[in-house]
């Protein structure tokens, strides 16, 4: 099983540097090794339907160096101990990680890296302060010193976990969770109309620019935009001119799409990771709720259980009707009917 997972991950490995020489990310190698989320004691079942992670203090912008699993993990750092009140002054030095890296991942003169490589680093090292190794020189320009790897100990990460699909990855955010993410890039998806659609990313279309990483803070699953429902948010590092001030939204259905390439079995999300800091991050959920009604029908949902209405919802003249009484009561909104004045009041 393990020999068939590598061969087909080291066949994908050589499309992409054939296609995408300089890839910034790699799908990482399997490893049966890997944590699972189901292990981790903060994996507790998701019961609500959004979930939002501080925001980082400001937005990295990497420039030309293809240091982007770097910048997301010096995101997420920035994001966690900001929220905390302990970041260090100026950040987390994505440059520092970036040479460690090169160090480590088995391919030094590859642009690109893995994100599991990134991930047993901080987990190992920790992470370096900007402080002591200034980010954006270059890994040329960036030497390792003591200090760096006696700071970068002061911040390493409890433990991190691959995540196998879309309810894993609500479910890590909902725990307190960053999640690091690798995705395949097209010109349409990340750089045409990016800005003019608010951020919110596109089908996969046009030239493939090869690997990017990012990392994901919340989700919605009434979030609606265009004709998809339910988003993910996240944060990359092209800094806050880009999109929407550095952040973009990523539809549910993006994990399921595939590259407009010769390649069916291709698709344009790669891989996620869940880091787990020593306590999660604080978490904020709003109050929503989801209500379906039917033409004719009886019956309702709420939340997804059926409840039996007095009178079914109906069409007359071009309009619909619906029980105005129900909606509300499930809202938590208060309606009150003045019969000497034949007024409906409504109250929030």
């Amino acid at each position: 099983m393990f020999e068939k997972e590598y061969s087909k991950w080291l066949k994908r490995i050589e499309e992409i540097k054939k296609q995408c020489p300089d890839s910034a990310v790699l799908p990482s190698p399997p490893d049966a090794r890997d944590y699972a989320l189901s292990t981790s004691p903060l994996a507790a079942k998701i019961t609500t339907n959004n979930a939002k992670l501080p925001y980082p203090p400001f937005v990295i912008n990497q420039g030309a160096e293809p240091e982007c699993v770097e910048a997301t993990v010096a995101g997420i750092f920035n994001a966690f101990f900001h929220a905390l009140g302990k970041m260090p002054e100026g950040g987390f030095s994505w440059s520092w990680l970036y040479a460690m890296c090169k160090k480590e991942d088995g391919i030094p003169n590859t642009p690109g890296t893995y994100i599991r490589v990134a991930m047993k680093i901080i987990q190992k090292h920790g992470l370096c302060p900007e402080k002591f190794c200034p980010s954006g020189k270059g890994v040329k320009n960036t030497v390792l010193t003591d200090t760096m790897m006696r700071q970068a100990a002061q911040y390493k990460i409890k433990a991190y976990y691959q995540l196998q699909g879309l309810e894993e990855i609500k479910n890590a955010i909902a725990n307190g969770m960053y999640v690091a993410v690798g995705t395949m890039v097209t010109e349409n998806n990340w750089k045409t109309n990016i800005d003019k659609n608010k951020g919110h990313l596109n089908k996969p279309d046009g030239t493939l620019l090869g690997g990017h990483a990012t990392f994901l803070l919340s989700f919605d699953d009434y979030y609606k935009f265009a004709d998809l429902i339910g988003y993910q948010e996240g944060q990359n590092s092209w800094g806050k001119e880009w999109a929407n001030q550095g952040r973009y939204f990523m539809p549910y259905a993006y994990q399921k799409w595939p590259l407009s390439l010769d390649i069916p079995e291709w698709l344009t999300f790669m891989e996620a990771w869940a880091i787990e800091f020593h306590q999660p991050a604080p978490v904020t959920v709003e109050e929503k709720a989801s209500i379906s009604l039917w033409i004719g029908k009886d019956v309702a949902t709420v939340e997804g259980k059926e409840i039996k209405l007095d009178v079914a919802p109906e069409t007359k003249n071009s309009r619909t009707m619906v029980p105005l009484k129900f909606i509300s009561d499930q809202l938590g909104i208060k309606v009150t009917w003045d019969e000497k004045e034949q007024r409906v009041d409504i109250y929030k």
